[in-house]
């Protein structure tokens, strides 16, 4: 890895890592109890990861400086926030952090991957729709006058516009060119197709571009079953990171309505999430 600058939210998560220690095995799955994963994975789909780091390593060291210094009864407010909470929180943040930027990387090398083999699909099928088009002329050639021969290669050439339809031309010339190579020795068509060198090696080299067309597409097609369990397995961790967070911005909040002292954590790029809403204020008697 990289040397981290001081700005970098894995060095700082590592730096605050240390301080607050590993958390106590358990304390996770306790918190997560009551959720599934279709819950946090639906909340993790509303914010990016990278808004959920930027806030979370400011508040988390906010939270971690006000706690070293405050007074006994500053702790004793902080209802719904502890230590090792914290403990929790930078911990999975961390991995959180890590993991998207695991994912990024992933990503960007089989966005390179991607771009090579989708190179080579289009080179393999510029050669296909050439090798079919150049067996289509030369099989309207060796079937001569024969109307009903030309409208068999006519019917069976197809187009180009998907690797499956080229790959299908491809194979059905190669099965009409291997029946005509049936028929009996005096046939005109046979002499034909000799002297136009159409042979059954020929029929294999046709049915090789089809397997070739065939291969190259899919190995260009994107992953889209794994990458989407990636994201959804990331979304999960948001929700997680989320659901952490929360809880302890709204302790702080709690125990700031009840004792200023106590700082408020004010999220920025999380604050939709978990925006205040504003109290109403409580009037004893009806106005006039």
């Amino acid at each position: 890895m990289p040397i981290q600058s001081s700005d970098d939210p894995i060095h700082t998560l590592d730096i605050l890592a240390a301080k607050v220690g590993a958390p106590q095995a358990g304390l996770l799955d306790a918190l997560l109890a009551g959720t599934d994963n279709e819950q946090l994975t639906d909340k993790g789909r509303e914010i990016a990861t990278s808004r959920l780091v930027v806030d979370g390593v400011r508040l988390y060291q906010e939270a971690y400086h006000f706690w070293q210094n405050a007074t006994e009864p500053q702790k004793k407010r902080l209802k719904g926030f502890s230590l090792p909470l914290l403990g929790v929180a930078v911990h999975q943040l961390l991995a959180l952090h890590v993991r998207a930027q695991k994912m990024a990387d992933d990503t960007t090398d089989e966005g390179k991957s991607r771009a090579k083999r989708a190179t080579e699909a289009s080179r393999t099928a510029s050669h296909a729709v050439a090798m079919r088009d150049q067996a289509a002329s030369a099989l309207r050639d060796a079937a001569g006058l024969d109307p009903a021969l030309r409208a068999e290669v006519d019917e069976t050439v197809g187009t180009a516009e998907t690797p499956d339809t080229l790959a299908r031309g491809l194979d059905g010339l190669a099965g009409v060119l291997d029946a005509w190579l049936k028929t009996p020795p005096a046939s005109p068509i046979l002499a034909r197709l000799t002297l136009a060198s159409l042979d059954a090696a020929y029929a294999e080299e046709l049915r090789a571009a089809a397997n070739a067309v065939r291969t190259t597409a899919a190995n260009a097609g994107e992953r889209q079953a794994a990458k989407a369990a990636a994201q959804a397995g990331l979304d999960r961790e948001d929700g997680v990171a989320i659901l952490l967070l929360g809880q302890i911005v709204r302790a702080f909040d709690g125990a700031n309505d009840l004792d200023p002292t106590i700082p408020r954590l004010l999220p920025n790029s999380t604050r939709r999430l978990f925006s205040r809403r504003t109290k109403k204020k409580e009037t004893g008697t009806a106005e006039a």
